[in-house]
């Protein structure tokens, strides 16, 4: 998997040189995983949409970084469905050991829950580090003051 995001209003991230080296040998069962913002202050996620490579030259992926004019894309829960069943992807043990799940990878693993089951909406807003602290405080002074006032 190859993840490129596009910043409100932007132009897609390119492939690094790195990426560009590494990814033809992995063009059969890799996938582009594309994210982007809905708002200026970037923290409106939209849906993510996923380009399978096979059948594609890394020149094609390029081009599509490069216009913004990507082939049919599938969403998250097709793409689970074609790895799942097989349609996509690999069962070579070797490739997945050695390049997809290797013993040294580094993982990082994020879970969304809702106090007591209720959903906000459909957006997940991401927030700068700086400014999520900055509303917890804010929150906790609010919560002081009004202990004081009571």
């Amino acid at each position: 998997m190859q993840a490129k995001r596009r910043l409100h209003e932007a132009k897609w991230n390119q492939l690094t040189d790195n990426q560009q080296s590494t990814l033809p040998d992995r063009m059969t069962y890799a996938t582009l995983l594309r994210y982007e913002f809905h708002d200026a202050g970037n923290t409106l996620l939209a849906p993510f949409f996923w380009n399978n490579f096979a059948g594609h030259r890394i020149a094609d992926v390029v081009k599509w970084l490069q216009t913004g004019a990507f082939p049919p894309a599938c969403d998250t829960q097709a793409l689970i469905e074609a790895l799942s069943t097989g349609l996509i992807g690999t069962d070579d043990e070797k490739i997945i050991e050695l390049v997809i799940c290797p013993g040294d990878a580094k993982f990082v693993v994020v879970e969304i829950d809702w106090h007591d089951d209720t959903d906000p909406s459909a957006a997940i807003r991401a927030l700068n580090r700086d400014l999520a602290m900055d509303r917890s405080l804010q929150a906790a002074r609010s919560r002081s003051l009004k202990t004081r006032q009571e």
